[in-house]
């Protein structure tokens, strides 16, 4: 016989008498019900499974964060080092070009007192 018996020894007190259930269920819904059971376990692991994945997921992108915030204030401390450079380089250009147009300034008075003396 492909069914399964199910007693229930409970009393029921609604109308002041003991009564005993009993239902017959096919052995393919137990086998049904049983597969289901078996595949919500599998179901409940690969869900704990994919949230440790996206909690270490969560953990990897918050450190990666981190590190791209420490980066970027790298960048900015060397981008305002390297404003400072040129504008030190500027001003010794600067220098340079008004020193050197002193010279050939000096150089040609020199030449033209010397040939005109």
């Amino acid at each position: 016989m492909n069914c399964f018996w199910s007693y229930s020894q409970t009393n029921h007190h609604s109308y002041g008498e003991s009564s005993k259930d009993s239902v017959l269920v096919p052995m393919s819904y137990i086998r049904l019900a049983n597969e289901k059971l078996i595949e919500l376990k599998y179901i409940k692991k690969e869900i704990a499974l994919k949230d440790s994945i996206i909690y270490l997921n969560n953990a990897k992108y918050d450190a990666l964060d981190v590190e791209v915030a420490e980066l970027q204030n790298k960048l900015d401390d060397a981008n305002k080092i390297n404003d400072n450079l040129n504008k030190s380089l500027s001003s010794y250009r600067n220098k340079y070009k008004f020193s050197s147009g002193c010279a050939a300034v000096a150089v040609a008075t020199t030449i033209f007192l010397i040939l005109f003396k």
